[in-house]
């Protein structure tokens, strides 16, 4: 049974849509409309903004401390808007992840680079560094799983799924890439799970259809 809500819903749907080709490797990893990772990451990318608290880690941090990686970043994204300015932006990043390991913006820059160009293996393990550094950091966990998603190894991107939802249960990027692994049968019973608790969100009732669409159940 059910209702259909996807014409009530279009922009959700193919948002939905677009996060499903993305996670299964058809579309780059990153972007500018990307439903996860750098334009989630913004706020705890310097490292001012705690992801899991909302405040800031371990006290009070001097922006100096940040300037020269904040200049480089600010300079990559001027590069890369421009042509041919890509490699440039790409060695920047480069160049703040291995200066400061715990800003996320530039590791998922450099990850969406090496992703683009077909490195994936390379891109996990650039992740895989960060989160040696940062083992909850909810963007590199959600996008890690993505990555492991697109090369078929589903059970270790649920993992990394789950991980972000059991400090956050509420995480829509972690909610939306566990509908997309789970097997359909599963991926309904969890969002019903999560409907059940928040009746009237409409992404859910989108991330139901999406499911049930999978079932051939529209």
């Amino acid at each position: 049974g059910g209702t259909d809500v996807s014409a009530a819903l279009p922009g959700e749907k193919a948002r939905l849509k677009a996060f499903v080709d993305e996670v299964r490797g058809r579309t780059p990893l990153a972007g500018p409309d990307a439903p996860m990772g750098i334009a989630a990451a913004r706020l705890e990318a310097l490292g001012y903004v705690d992801a899991a608290t909302g405040g800031a880690p371990g006290g009070e941090i001097d922006a100096k401390q940040r300037a020269a990686a904040v200049r480089k970043l600010d300079e990559a994204r001027h590069k890369v808007r421009r042509p041919g300015g890509r490699a440039e932006a790409e060695a920047l990043w480069r160049e703040v992840v291995a200066s400061d390991p715990d800003i996320v913006e530039a590791r998922l820059e450099v990850v969406s680079a090496l992703d683009r160009t077909g490195r994936r293996a390379e891109a996990l393990a650039t992740l895989d560094a960060g989160l040696a550094v940062q083992p909850d950091a909810a963007p590199l966990l959600v996008n890690r799983a993505r990555l492991l998603l697109a090369a078929g190894r589903t059970a270790e991107a649920i993992a990394d799924a789950e991980r972000v939802l059991a400090s956050d249960p509420r995480d829509r990027a972690a909610r939306e890439l566990l509908v997309t692994a789970l097997p359909p049968e599963q991926a309904v019973a969890r969002v019903r799970a999560w409907q059940a608790t928040e009746p009237d969100d409409a992404f859910l009732h989108a991330m139901a259809g999406l499911a049930l669409m999978a079932l051939d159940r529209p």
